[in-house]
């Protein structure tokens, strides 16, 4: 069983799935803060689709073209 409280509370994970870098992340900006986790995760993803991505895999050779593909969960 999960707990609802527990998830709710998480911080958000940027995960690249080439090469298996992942961060996690509290805040990235005012706007974010007060949502609520599933909000958080669409707006990332919503950051990271757009043509400025706010994060980028450090390890991988194209980091910006590799940006498109990290996973926000």
């Amino acid at each position: 069983m999960i707990d609802e409280d527990n998830k709710a509370n998480r911080p958000v994970e940027i995960f690249c799935p080439i090469c298996g870098y992942k961060v996690l992340i509290n805040e990235v900006d005012e706007d974010y803060a007060g949502l609520p986790r599933e909000k958080k995760v669409d707006y990332v993803r919503t950051l990271q689709k757009s043509g400025h991505p706010m994060f980028t895999c450090t390890r991988c050779e194209n980091p910006e073209q590799t940006a498109r593909f990290m996973e926000v969960r």
